[in-house]
């Protein structure tokens, strides 16, 4: 689920300091559960000049690529990956 903060918590300025309206969560694309690194099947059917730079990922859900630095509202933080040997 995401998470959703209040303006007044987002924002500190004088002017937004008496809103109370909840607003999504908001994080780069990098760190979001919904990114992931293009495969062959994306450069078929999506923006291959836009997947051929560096920084180019496919947000699975909008279905469209994006750039890691891109910021979403839609943003759900990826879970890091415990590698505990036993």
């Amino acid at each position: 689920m995401i998470e959703k903060k209040y303006m007044s918590q987002c924002i500190s300025s004088d002017y937004c300091k008496g809103w109370n309206a909840a607003v999504d969560a908001i994080g780069r694309c990098k760190d979001c559960m919904w990114s992931r690194e293009p495969t062959e099947e994306d450069y078929k059917e999506l923006d291959r000049d836009l997947l051929s730079y560096k920084d180019s990922l496919v947000c699975d859900f909008w279905e469209r690529e994006v750039w890691g630095k891109d910021f979403c509202s839609y943003f759900d933080k990826r879970e890091e990956k415990n590698n505990e040997n036993n």
